[in-house]
């Protein structure tokens, strides 16, 4: 066998290996067009539903895209079968010493050429193993959009209600300035003392300071935005969101439960770490299993005329080394994953028991100020009206009712906003939606 004929299948076989490809990082040419996606993902958008924003999020939202490329080598690799162990090929010159030189050639050629073949089921349970890496890679890009849906959800809503707390406080503010100026003529003419206007000037600052939170958190709401959107902060905070839906949680503890052990996202984390563990575990036992190595040899002896052709066959006797260290390892890990995965979900019926009595608690809060003491505030300023017209009561003892009641319907907003936060709590444990936010009645799961 000459030369050439040796070496020439090693050399294409070296040749038909992967080259490297480089991916340049441009990091102007990437600022250049990500400022230019988030000043442009936004434009010309009159309305902004939820569903406007979830669409928004999925298409443009990088942390979910680079899931999803994560996710995409995790399947590449459960595509591609695992392979037999690569043969291997020895060559060389055997040579031979004090040989007579009326004999052959003290310098023989030899090679030889080995395959492994598995005897037990390895290549079967790493095939497993990665798809179940698949899965779990897949069940990361589903929780993870699960969970910037929910956070989506929690912008959007606080969002929404800051604004509508903002409008309430405006109307409050004019009241009291109008209020601030009535009082200033009616002391002017002796009718009030400095003390009053005082009091009225007290209040305003106060709720300017008010107002002042409220766009800090107006601005952490749009900031929070602008990330999911990928959006540029000025564009988000002119938006307007469309009205919340009235909140009516429709569904009892039970069903509740039932959505958090089926969608929970920690739980289902520790579900496919279970199933992991449990595949590894089955690869352990497998490479308990010897390799039979079969080869074929040929060489010529030095000294003499002849050949030899050999086909050496071997197998590891699994006498001391059956892999027991890996598979006593690889028990514990799945038994510890079982254990964590009980734990979690004892420990998540408690919160969610402990959620849902809040929201029941807050929910009553809400009806009792709504259906009661808002009726009744109604009531008085109507009445306060009536008197005015008639004289009965001063401006300031009427604008003083104005303002009782614009301060109640800001105090009205706050719970709410306390009940929906209440709501995005047990959404967050459940795993899922409990309302659609672009229609108006509660759909149960």
């Amino acid at each position: 066998m000459t030369t050439k004929y040796f070496f020439l299948p090693i050399a294409l076989l070296i040749a038909s290996c992967q080259t490297y490809e480089p991916l340049p990082l441009e990091s102007g040419l990437i600022f250049q067009q990500i400022e230019k996606q988030r000043q442009n993902n936004l434009k010309e958008m009159e309305n902004f539903s939820f569903t406007q924003a979830a669409e928004l999020m999925s298409r443009n939202n990088l942390q979910l895209k680079a899931i999803k490329e994560q996710y995409n080598g995790f399947k590449n690799v459960a595509a591609i079968k695992t392979p037999l162990p690569n043969p291997t090929i020895e060559a060389g010159a055997a040579i031979g010493r004090r040989i007579s030189s009326n004999t052959a050639a003290t310098t023989q050629p030899f090679i030889s050429l080995g395959f492994t073949i598995p005897l037990g089921p390895r290549l079967k349970r790493n095939d497993e193993l990665n798809k179940a890496l698949e899965h779990q890679a897949w069940n990361n890009v589903v929780m993870d959009h699960r969970e910037l849906n929910l956070e989506l959800r929690r912008a959007y809503i606080g969002f929404s209600l800051t604004k509508k707390l903002q409008l309430a406080q405006n109307e409050v503010a004019n009241t009291l300035q109008l209020t601030k100026k009535t009082s200033t003529k009616l002391m002017n003419l002796g009718s009030i003392t400095s003390l009053a206007l005082n009091g009225i000037s007290m209040q305003i600052i106060t709720l300017q300071i008010e107002q002042i939170q409220q766009q800090i958190g107006t601005s952490n709401y749009v900031n929070k935005l602008s990330k999911l959107l990928l959006a540029d902060n000025k564009s988000t905070a002119n938006l307007t969101p469309a009205e919340l839906p009235p909140l009516t949680l429709e569904v009892d503890l039970e069903e509740l439960k039932k959505l958090l052990l089926k969608n929970n996202l920690k739980l289902a984390e520790s579900e496919m770490k279970f199933r992991v563990a449990d595949a590894r575990l089955r690869l352990a036992l497998a490479k308990q299993y010897p390799d039979l190595n079969v080869g074929i040899a040929h060489e010529n002896e030095p000294g003499e005329k002849k050949q030899t052709l050999s086909l050496p066959f071997s197998i590891e006797l699994p006498v001391f080394d059956r892999n027991s260290q890996e598979i006593s390892k690889e028990l514990s890990q799945r038994q510890s994953a079982l254990t964590t995965y009980k734990k979690e979900l004892a420990a998540l019926l408690s919160e969610i028991e402990n959620e849902y009595s809040k929201f029941k608690l807050i929910q009553k809060q809400v009806l009792l100020l709504e259906n009661e003491l808002t009726p009744l505030i109604n009531k008085n300023l109507n009445g306060a009206q009536r008197a005015l017209k008639f004289g009965s009561i001063n401006i300031l003892r009427y604008l003083d009712l104005v303002t009782e009641s614009q301060t109640l319907k800001l105090r009205e907003i706050q719970f709410n906003k306390t009940l929906w936060h209440s709501l995005l709590s047990l959404e967050n444990l459940c795993g899922s939606p409990l309302i659609n936010l672009d229609k108006p009645l509660l759909e149960n799961k």
